[in-house]
């Protein structure tokens, strides 16, 4: 091999491991203390596209960016349980599951459950990753200040408490 080749395969290959270094972001504890959650970055024109925030403007989607995070999770994190703080959590794409005791109830993106906050529930649950999903975390301030602002999400919010008193209520009453 010349020099010149030489020269060109070291440079390709430092080019792909900087390139995979720098994709590659650490995994970081899961509410239950298991490496399942990776940073991930909020794109407009996917989020416009979300059920949650299809009715957005996209200065509300912007702001929405702006004060939230949105996580990459592994099949089995555990993102919330009842006693997280009381920040929302939207399914952006994928699938979870609220787990209370031996009950499992099971949502997508475009169900009533795609949105969780543990002050909705009095029982022991955790949320569950079912399938390598992303998620949304929004800061129940941040939260509050969007929906005094009249982001046009309310149909979602009351279907979602709908889907958690029902699924409550039936439960308890067994």
């Amino acid at each position: 091999m010349s020099i010149p080749q030489r020269l060109k395969a070291i440079v390709l290959t430092v080019i792909v491991v900087v390139a995979i270094n720098a994709c590659s972001k650490p995994l970081i504890a899961d509410a239950m203390g298991n490496l399942t959650i990776r940073s991930s970055v909020t794109y407009l024109y996917l989020l416009r596209h979300t059920p949650f925030f299809t009715s957005l403007k996209k200065e509300e989607l912007r702001w929405v960016i702006k004060h939230s995070k949105e996580w990459s999770v592994e099949q089995g994190g555990v993102v919330a349980t009842n006693s997280s703080a009381p920040d929302y959590w939207i399914l952006l794409d994928g699938a979870w599951q609220l787990e209370c005791g031996d009950k499992r109830y099971p949502s997508k993106n475009d169900d009533a459950g795609k949105w969780f906050s543990s002050e909705v529930i009095s029982e022991i649950c955790k949320l569950v990753v079912t399938e390598s999903s992303y998620v949304m975390q929004i800061p129940q301030t941040d939260m509050n200040d969007m929906i005094q602002k009249g982001f046009n999400f309310q149909e979602h919010l009351e279907a979602g408490l709908s889907y958690y008193e029902k699924m409550f209520l039936t439960a308890n009453k067994r």
